[in-house]
């Protein structure tokens, strides 16, 4: 990964912010990533292992995150909330639901082929497949972790941090967040919309548009047995169709009502 170095608001533009990271040169995008113990599938485990720090206020970690985010031009609600289907529900799949009220004017986004609106059948997806998938009483040991949020194929890259040669040489770092493990091509990720979240809701876009299907680029194998899928595995499948993110109100509707046709109702 590469690191931010300076952030803040512009003095001469009032409500512009600038963001100042290391460089990183994708002009070897065709290069395989470089086969060291750090690859892009051991990094991403090590994050989606690592608890989310708590946030003020609370005495555990929680699912949500301190600020509003932006997933495109989107902004994600990020309440905190301690189980993450009850944060799923309303943070995500309720905010779909408003936004796509609002986009119609107070109409609830508009009808799908069986009369439901997407609001609708985002009701019906938050209050009874969401606790049948993701509720206590199915999975255990949910633990509230960073994610990237976004992580397409797009937000993904091979390529070099400039600059940590000198690091590496004097034998400052290495692994995944800075230092000298960087310094040959290696899997990178940026442009995140990040919360503190079930690892496994990164999995569903990164799984929606292709790019990590390809084991020179990203291995499954080496991910799952650094972080393992959440019990029960044999649900696995179902809790990812639910956590890829649609772009189009179309798409949606193309989506849940396949959820609702199983036995979860």
């Amino acid at each position: 990964m590469f690191e931010g170095l300076a952030w803040g608001a512009l003095e001469e533009k009032q409500g512009w912010w600038y963001l100042v990271t290391e460089f990183v040169d994708f002009s070897s995008l065709s290069t395989p990533p470089s086969s060291t113990p750090q690859t892009l599938a051991r990094k991403l485990a090590q994050l989606h292992t690592t608890p989310a720090p708590i946030p003020p206020g609370h005495t555990k970690p929680m699912f949500g995150f301190p600020v509003p985010t932006c997933c495109g031009s989107t902004v994600q609600e990020n309440s905190f909330e301690e189980s993450w289907a009850v944060f799923f529900a309303t943070s995500r799949l309720g905010a779909i639901g408003r936004l796509a009220r609002k986009r119609e004017g107070g109409g609830g986004g508009g009808k799908g082929g069986n009369g439901d609106s997407l609001e609708d059948l985002i009701q019906r997806t938050a209050e009874k497949a969401v606790p049948r998938l993701l509720g206590p009483d199915t999975c255990t040991g949910m633990v509230p972790v960073v994610v990237h949020g976004d992580l397409w194929s797009g937000n993904m890259a091979v390529g070099r941090v400039v600059g940590r040669e000198a690091e590496a040489e004097g034998g400052g770092g290495g692994g995944g967040g800075g230092g000298g493990g960087d310094v040959h091509p290696t899997g990178l990720i940026y442009d995140p919309s990040s919360v503190y979240a079930h690892h496994e809701y990164e999995h569903g876009i990164m799984r929606l548009f292709g790019g990590f299907d390809s084991p020179a680029r990203f291995s499954w194998d080496e991910y799952f047995a650094l972080c393992p899928k959440t019990s029960p595995e044999a649900e696995y499948d179902d809790r990812k169709k639910k956590k890829k993110k649609k772009k189009k109100k179309e798409e949606d509707k193309m989506l849940l009502p396949p959820l609702l046709k199983k036995d979860i109702l």
